[in-house]
């Protein structure tokens, strides 16, 4: 039997804005998910933990035994790989710092392995549920972000008109690699990834790259299980069989604290 999780909660809204803040531009694009069957347009909760090397073998195997590979990584050898992300923050950090306005979006430019196109993606998160807007755009077009005129009816200009309005700058990039697993259950689709391998340095400007830079890394692997609705039952066995619990895995905010410390106070809680 599955477990609702909760049953009170329903599919949340992006948070009102305050009345002097612009509202994020609605983005005239289709909401997607690397997943072709755990798609976040409707949204989806996503839970995250932090994983001891001691089981990251053995989440390994139980993801495989499980669970199919993600098409995106079933071309590959070892079924992973690899994404590059700048973040972008304003120049006091309101996003790291979780200010009004700022606390329940990430704005993101990413890459996928070595493809040629660039994905520009805001991910939307009150408490566990996670919505994302994704579209996908030449890498020559990455340019446009900061020109005075950009083309009429240009696919990432919902994402150039968010960065002016809320005034975010490159701030950090984030590299690792990542294993995806997906599939059904009574319950509706589920997607289980693990990122290992994670690497971090200062932005160097809006296109996702290492050159001139030695990245940092992260000693840190990530697991994270997203559903609809319901905790599956699969899931809630991965649970047990690991002594696993959830807990706060901010790529970014670990990212930002080791590659910018200079620009970071520590909020007090």
């Amino acid at each position: 039997m599955e477990q609702a999780y909760p049953s009170h909660r329903q599919p949340c809204r992006p948070p009102r804005p305050s009345a002097n803040q612009a509202p994020p531009p609605r983005p005239p694009v289709v909401r997607v998910t690397a997943s072709p069957r755990l798609e976040t347009r409707d949204g989806a909760y996503e839970l995250k933990f932090l994983l001891p090397d001691m089981h990251v073998e053995g989440v390994l195997a139980w993801a495989r035994a499980h669970l199919d590979a993600d098409p995106h990584a079933a071309r590959t050898g070892d079924e992973t790989y690899r994404i590059h992300s700048v973040y972008l923050d304003t120049a006091d950090l309101a996003v790291y710092r979780r200010r009004p306005g700022y606390q329940n979006s990430k704005f993101r430019i990413r890459r996928y392995g070595d493809e040629g196109a660039i994905h520009l993606e805001e991910k939307r998160k009150e408490q566990d549920w996670v919505t994302k807007v994704r579209n996908r755009i030449p890498e020559a077009e990455l340019s446009w972000l900061e020109a005075t005129e950009i083309p009429d009816g240009w696919a990432g200009a919902w994402f150039r008109q968010a960065l002016e309005e809320r005034r975010l700058i490159p701030t950090c990039q984030v590299a690792y690699r990542r294993l995806a697993r997906e599939g059904e259950t009574e319950g509706g689709p589920v997607r289980l990834t693990l990122d290992r391998e994670v690497f971090c340095a200062p932005a160097t400007g809006l296109r996702p790259s290492w050159e001139g830079i030695t990245p940092v890394p992260l000693d840190v692997t990530i697991l994270e299980l997203k559903f609809r609705h319901r905790l599956p039952g699969l899931f809630q066995d991965l649970i047990r069989s690991f002594q696993l619990e959830a807990a706060p895995a901010s790529k970014y905010r670990r990212a930002a604290e080791e590659c910018a410390p200079a620009l970071i106070t520590p909020p007090r809680d």
